[in-house]
């Protein structure tokens, strides 16, 4: 399809192109071989439930090195009442979201629009929301001098006066007819894969379209920062829930009974409140913090990237775990003495050659030496590199005295000495018991493991939302 202006060069998908992708991918998923049939008992006998999702300001994101958004919190909650770790996937587009679902890659999705009518690739669960959808348009050149009854004179206000007109819609948006707003065959909805409701603000705001539909909510954080914007256009409400496959029939019914119970709480509203329409968000949205747009995790990043080199590790790894020690702030001290980013103690400090008076960089410095230093001693007993990982994060949080014990006790009771979860890590749990910390091969005493178990825990689920970062650099 060949658009006027050259405007459809970034053109991937245009009207009508998800239903024909809907047919082939279910003329694909019948020829290939069925997969095993997933749902609720198999999702939590493996203690995990797979999402798929898209960065935006509002669902998902990273701020100040945390993961945030009012579908990651939503999910956090399910997975808390399922009693599952929820993984978060990032696809490339809602197609590509769909796609994961149909291959069996991911368990639901949980972003974009529920669909109108029925589907052989997805059910929809009871909506979270309704969602306002709106028209962003720029304001005339002359805004600035015009009256605003002059001003509305020269914007779209009736949604039929788009007749004729292309319409762009994120590559994210489960849209892709306008029949939800206008009854009218001669708008062009045309969808922009790669493109995320904030980018199709920027856009418009630059010139480069004319028009596009968006969450009334991501275009109330976004479009602040484009004064020559107008987003006042509203073109209807549309309900917003999580899809699954149709034979997951236990976890739809499971999903629906806890929305149910929990849409009625205060907690809800709290979340609903806090990104859809909170004042804070709105403000904090520009913040070059705000990872998602930015893809920066912290003002550190620089460090990560030059020191990560030194002990191999992916520089977002070292940032997830100076995160979870002192949340990037160089001076903050424990109540035990820990100091600093890397809240390394002052004997450990002295011994790398720096102090409370070093900066940013020497003591992620410093603290990188450690790391290198706990590899060296962890190596010889744990080969794997990815899983020797895990036991450095754990000696750094309690010391390798601990971990030591631990291994001794795994390889006594039967468990892989080598391998963290499920085997070294419940014999680390264990030395809070007498039965165990007094245990001849115990050398270090008693501790309490819950601690450590959660930090080594914390900062690979962490790394897990970071590593998702390269899908919008």
């Amino acid at each position: 399809m060949i658009c006027e202006n050259q405007k459809c060069k970034k053109v991937n998908v245009v009207n009508g192109f998800l239903t024909i992708m809907l047919l082939w991918l279910c003329s694909c998923t019948q020829q290939q071989k069925v997969a095993e049939v997933v749902d609720l008992p198999q999702i939590q006998e493996r203690k995990n439930l797979v999402v798929a999702t898209n960065y935006n300001s509002v669902d998902y994101f990273i701020y100040k090195g945390e993961p945030m958004g009012f579908q990651y919190d939503m999910l956090s909650e399910l997975g808390n009442h399922l009693g599952v770790k929820v993984e978060i996937l990032v696809g490339n587009s809602y197609m590509d979201n769909l796609q994961s679902l149909a291959e069996g890659r991911c368990d639901m999705i949980a972003s974009g629009l529920l669909m109108d009518g029925d589907s052989l690739i997805v059910v929809n669960s009871n909506p979270l929301y309704t969602a306002g959808q709106v028209l962003i348009q720029r304001k005339p050149a002359q805004w600035k001098k015009m009256t605003v009854e002059q001003m509305e004179q020269n914007l779209i206000r009736d949604p039929e006066k788009l007749n004729g007109k292309m319409v762009y819609v994120s590559g994210w948006s489960s849209l892709s007819t306008g029949s939800d707003f206008v009854d009218d065959r001669h708008i062009r909805f045309v969808k922009l894969t790669g493109i995320e409701p904030e980018g199709l603000i920027e856009l418009v705001a630059d010139g480069e379209l004319d028009y596009a539909v968006c969450n009334r909510s991501i275009a109330r954080l976004i479009a602040e920062r484009y004064p020559n914007i107008d987003t006042q256009t509203s073109l209807g409400e549309l309900p917003v829930g999580w899809m699954l496959r149709p034979e997951s029939s236990e976890l739809r019914s499971e999903l629906n009974q806890w929305l149910g119970k929990f849409k009625k709480t205060a907690k809800y509203a709290v979340l609903y409140k806090k990104y859809h329409n909170s004042k804070t968000l709105q403000i904090n949205v520009g913040n070059k913090l705000f990872a998602n747009r930015t893809g920066v995790i912290s003002e550190y990043d620089h460090f990560f990237k030059k020191y990560s080199k030194e002990i191999g590790w992916d520089w977002r790894l070292l940032a997830s775990l100076v995160c979870q020690e002192s949340r990037f702030k160089p001076d903050v001290r424990s109540r035990v003495g820990a100091y600093g980013l890397m809240q390394l103690m002052p004997s450990t400090l002295k011994h790398f050659g720096v102090d409370t008076t070093a900066s940013p960089e020497r003591q992620i410095a410093a603290g990188v030496k450690y790391i290198k230093y706990l590899d060296k001693l962890i190596a010889p007993r744990v080969i794997d590199k990815d899983e020797r990982i895990k036991f450095i994060l754990a000696s750094y949080n309690i010391g390798p005295g601990h971990i030591l014990d631990a291994q001794r006790l795994a390889e006594k009771y039967g468990k892989d000495a080598s391998v963290w979860d499920n085997n070294v890590d419940s014999c680390l749990l264990s030395k809070a018991d007498p039965k165990f910390y007094t245990d001849p091969e115990v050398r270090h005493g008693q501790c309490k493991g819950k601690e450590t178990y959660a930090f080594v825990a914390q900062i690979m689920e962490r790394y897990e939302h970071y590593k998702n970062i390269d899908r919008i650099q």
